[in-house]
């Protein structure tokens, strides 16, 4: 019975020992290369700036004075590896009546070939339009920002 016993300990001790081994020395490989590829990976995927004036991405809803727009997670700007999408997140765009709403209309053009623009109102934003909300203040870390400028593509 001791022996059996002795045996059922060594097996034990011997597969903790394997998987902590293992495990050590992923985390130990994946640290090294992660320094080495670090130089390549931020050349190739600068950081974004810390000041941010503007967000693009896709109107959610409009209600009152507020457009709420998704945008990618500012954050979250060095593509994934297994395949799943960027981090969304939500801002809320405050529209005054200083506020320049413009259409860009990429299927209609002017005479010199630009896609036309047109001063509309915050009535004609509708949800699924890509937008872009412009402010004179740094908005990377604000949910809730004041618009200077809105531009929307139809």
């Amino acid at each position: 019975m001791n022996k059996t016993l002795v045996a059922v300990l060594a097996v034990v001790v011997l597969a903790v020992v394997a998987f902590g081994g293992f495990y050590f020395g992923s985390a130990q490989g994946k640290l090294a290369t992660e320094k080495k590829l670090a130089p390549l990976l931020n050349s190739a995927f600068p950081k974004p700036p810390d000041d941010i004036r503007f967000l693009d991405g896709i109107v959610k809803s409009v209600s009152g004075s507020a457009i709420d727009l998704e945008i990618d997670n500012i954050d979250d700007y060095i593509p994934h590896t297994d395949g799943t999408p960027r981090l969304k997140d939500v801002r809320h765009a405050i529209v005054s009546d200083k506020t320049t709403i413009t259409l860009i209309d990429l299927g209609k053009f002017t005479s010199n070939g630009q896609p036309t623009r047109t001063i509309v109102k915050l009535s004609d934003i509708k949800p699924g339009m890509n937008a872009t909300a412009r402010s004179g203040v740094n908005v990377r870390n604000v949910k809730t920002f004041d618009a200077t400028s809105i531009e929307v593509i139809q």
